[in-house]
């Protein structure tokens, strides 16, 4: 009799393991990705995974799934034959910088898309993954909430520690890939605009009502409301990141590689700021660079847009000498693609549907190939202002505007936000 129980209890588990693991992939048409991975060996505990068989790394931030739009342009672009851009494949790595969304559902369903072809992904959160509903205050802080998302990625096999692709015989071109964690300290602000920033307190910058740090009180004089001391704190984490990166190199055959990426969701120097156009100058032009008639956003969006310590950071390391080195960041849904002082850095942001409406991130954004591992970089196109290079400068974006009929945040259909006069925020200090 006791036999028969067994024999049973074991028929059911093995039942419901095939039962989730096929509800699993139909969920979202995806399958866990295939690309081998060896771990690099370490004399520490942190886990970094050599991946031998990707091919191409492609990148994007601020997918923001929260708007049925958004998700609907994922879910199109990530067929096995989209007629849309680029096709993903098993042997890509796609890194997101951030912003997938607040909500813990919406970004499962939004790494199975990107995991559908079997493609590897690794993710780095941002500001808007910090968010808190009301229903999250009795489980803790933001950084808890990033922990419960790190804990998601886990068990989807999406990357949040440092990864090496190629680096083989077949591959030659390896790089290292490293996320890095970050927040804003007003360090980017930019003096000549203080006097935009009067109201800096009153701004309705949805982090400062959306976001709860324990032991991180509030700035005071101009930078009010920011959390002090945060970024320090992210950035004595990334440490890990490097003293790992160090230790692989050292300790494991192979793991040599002159070639690094850093992946940020903030900004790391002022330059790549929406609204700085010499890259080569270290002062703001505000006469010719503020005529689009929004400083006063531009200005209080620089207080929250990054820190400088980070730039400092991704350029003081103790790595082998590095040959190339790009940099892959988010945040401001503002395209941008330049070099400065033997770095690249790249934003390429989904955005808004409204964004793409009046071409402030581009109609046709897709994923961007930037590296290579059989032949190397895949160098861009020089983007400093989108909208005012490739979209017909002030004028025509001042009559997209006028036409753009999109004034809500979220499309229909959108479930999971049901009190909206409580969740639903302004696009203007959101991002």
């Amino acid at each position: 009799m006791s036999t028969t129980i067994a024999v049973l209890i074991v028929l059911f588990l093995k039942l419901s393991l095939a039962k989730a693991l096929v509800s699993s992939y139909w969920r979202y048409g995806q399958s866990q990705p295939r690309v081998a991975s060896t771990p690099l060996k370490m004399t520490g505990n942190n886990k970094m995974d050599h991946l031998t068989k990707i091919d191409r790394v492609l990148c994007i931030s601020d997918l923001h799934v929260d708007h049925n739009d958004n998700m609907e342009w994922l879910a199109n672009h990530t067929l096995a034959d989209t007629i849309e851009g680029i096709s993903l494949q098993e042997s890509d790595l796609v890194v997101v910088a951030g912003d997938i969304s607040h909500d813990l559902e919406r970004i499962e369903q939004a790494l199975g898309y990107l995991q559908r072809q079997g493609s590897s992904i690794l993710f780095v959160p941002g500001n808007h993954e910090a968010w808190l509903h009301s229903s999250e205050l009795d489980k803790g802080d933001s950084y808890e909430k990033l922990e419960r998302i790190n804990d998601l990625c886990q068990s989807m096999c999406v990357h949040t520690n440092p990864v090496l692709v190629g680096n083989t015989e077949e591959r030659p071109h390896g790089l290292w890939i490293a996320p890095l964690q970050s927040w804003y300290d007003g360090t980017l602000s930019v003096a000549s605009l203080e006097d935009l920033c009067d109201d800096f307190g009153r701004w309705p910058w949805v982090d400062f009502i959306k976001c709860r740090w324990r032991n991180f009180a509030p700035m005071g004089g101009g930078n009010k409301r920011i959390p002090n001391g945060l970024v320090e704190y992210f950035l004595e984490q990334n440490r890990v990141v490097w003293d790992g990166m160090e230790d692989a190199m050292k300790s494991s055959p192979g793991a040599s590689c002159s070639n690094l990426m850093t992946v940020s969701h903030f900004l790391p120097n002022q330059q790549c700021l929406p609204d700085w156009v010499d890259v080569d100058s270290s002062e703001f032009d505000r006469n010719k660079w503020l005529e689009h008639g929004g400083g006063g956003v531009s200005a209080k969006f620089a207080k929250v847009a990054g820190t400088k310590l980070l730039d400092e950071q991704i350029r003081n390391h103790n790595l082998a000498p590095i040959q190339r080195q790009l940099h892959i960041f988010g945040h401001s849904h503002r395209p941008k693609d330049f070099e400065k002082d033997q770095i690249r850095y790249i934003h390429n942001p989904l955005g808004k549907p409204r964004e793409r409406d009046i071409f402030m991130v581009s109609p046709k954004v897709d994923f961007q190939p930037v590296w290579d591992t059989r032949s190397g970089e895949i160098r861009g196109e020089t983007i400093i202002r989108f909208w005012d290079e490739k979209g017909g400068g002030v004028d025509a974006l001042r009559e997209r505007m006028k036409k753009s009929k999109r004034k809500t945040r979220y499309g229909k259909g959108y479930k999971k936000v049901k009190k909206k006069s409580k969740n639903q925020t302004t696009e203007r200090s959101s991002r």
